[in-house]
């Protein structure tokens, strides 16, 4: 087992040479009973701390002994990503509570900027035919002008 270390602070664990990660290595320990508050191999003294020991410390000597501590680990851990996935899901559910909350003045809006589109599109068109009209109106009247202009000269 080998352990690098680099120095920006990053680590790599190797194991027979392969690149593992510090859960595999502690995973490995856990099952062999050889973790870091283990009693494998326990001195004459220590034997009489055990039995001294609270009940919960005695507890988790023979869970580590036995490799449940792995497991009972691993379940805590797993508990709480589920608590973190409620909050995001809690969290996820308030904003979807606040968005609909604002769908109903925003499609309102929609409405009234599509009409208004629609209006000033019809407005443009108006403007259109008007001057459309106003056109043709000069045209027609323009000859007759003229004429009126051409005999008030001659007179």
């Amino acid at each position: 087992m080998e352990r690098h270390i680099y120095r920006n602070g990053d680590n790599d664990y190797l194991i027979d040479g392969r690149k593992v990660r510090l859960r595999d290595i502690h995973d490995l320990f856990m099952d062999t009973g050889l973790g870091r508050d283990s009693f494998s191999i326990i001195s004459q003294g220590r034997v009489e701390a055990i039995f001294n020991a609270k009940p919960e410390e005695r507890r988790a000597i023979f869970e580590e002994a036995a490799g449940v501590l792995k497991y009972k680990t691993r379940k805590k851990e797993t508990e709480s990503k589920l608590n973190q996935t409620q909050d995001n899901l809690d969290r996820l559910e308030d904003i979807i509570y606040e968005l609909d909350g604002q769908i109903n003045p925003l499609e309102k809006q929609a409405a009234t900027a599509k009409r208004y589109l629609e209006l000033d599109e019809e407005r443009r068109q108006t403007q259109l035919n008007l001057l459309v009209h106003d056109i043709e109106v000069g045209k027609k009247i323009c000859p007759k002008r003229k004429r009126i202009w051409q005999r008030s000269r001659t007179n």
